[in-house]
């Protein structure tokens, strides 16, 4: 399997700086260049650097400016951004610091010093945007599976569904959020319902029911709930439902 490059941005509006940067820089990387922070910014959005190199005195936009962009910015939170400074006195690290700098180096630059922080950020990067992709995978299974997946308050409030129970209930899924599930349960299943939802908050084994909903455009769904408790952050619990459609087995 062919190893991608990763992207180095290096940030300076010296020449002389930009080639030795990228001279000393191994042949592994791919290296890119900008002259300053107008133009910087524009290459973040060009290339998608994984790391970037800034240099902090530039004409224009400063590199304290250019990195509270960027930490500002959901897209480009998690590039690592190095500032490279001749200013090494305390009150300059403090601000790069409140800028979002996630480390420092001094000019002139020790190039081993360099390679060695390089390779130390772009491992930090590669756990993140590995992490990032096994989220993507679970929220893709998250939605997409054969049953419906809801998160209760204790007041039967929806804090979470997933794509799958929205399209069970005829809803678009941000319709659900914060809305009482009572909404879609028949009249006469109301009881059974409150039941469930009472049994769960307050057992720690898994809660089934089964009942009647009424769906956006009034058909009727039968489903099985199975719920469990869940502790959370707040003190408050949560009750995590899965959502089986059994109208079809109903119906023979």
């Amino acid at each position: 399997m062919t190893q991608i490059a990763k992207k180095i941005l290096v940030v300076d509006d010296e020449p002389i700086n930009l080639e030795l940067i990228t001279e000393f820089l191994p042949t592994e990387y791919e290296v890119h260049t900008a002259n300053n922070g107008k133009e910087a910014l524009a290459k973040v959005e060009e290339v998608s650097p994984d790391l970037i190199l800034l240099d902090v005195m530039m004409p224009g936009i400063d590199g304290y400016e250019v990195c509270r962009k960027l930490k500002n910015d959901s897209r480009t939170l998690f590039i690592p951004v190095v500032m490279v400074t001749a200013l090494s006195d305390t009150e300059n690290r403090i601000q790069a610091i409140e800028a979002g700098a996630d480390d420092f180096l001094s000019k002139p630059v020790d190039m081993y010093e360099l390679n060695a922080r390089v390779k130390s950020l772009l491992r930090v990067k590669q756990y993140h945007d590995d992490l990032e992709e096994m989220k993507s995978r679970y929220m893709e299974l998250y939605d997409f599976a054969p049953v419906g997946y809801f998160t209760f308050t204790r007041d039967g409030i929806i804090r979470e569904a997933n794509m799958i129970g929205a399209v069970l209930l005829g809803v678009l899924r941000q319709e659900l959020i914060n809305t009482g599930f009572e909404r879609f349960v028949v009249p006469e299943d109301q009881k059974v319902w409150n039941s469930h939802l009472s049994d769960a908050l307050n057992n720690w084994q898994e809660q089934s029911c089964e009942l009647k909903l009424r769906q956006e455009n009034d058909s009727t769904l039968f489903v099985r709930l199975s719920s469990v408790r869940m502790e959370t952050m707040d003190a408050e619990p949560e009750v995590r439902t899965v959502m089986t459609d059994l109208t079809q087995h109903e119906n023979k």
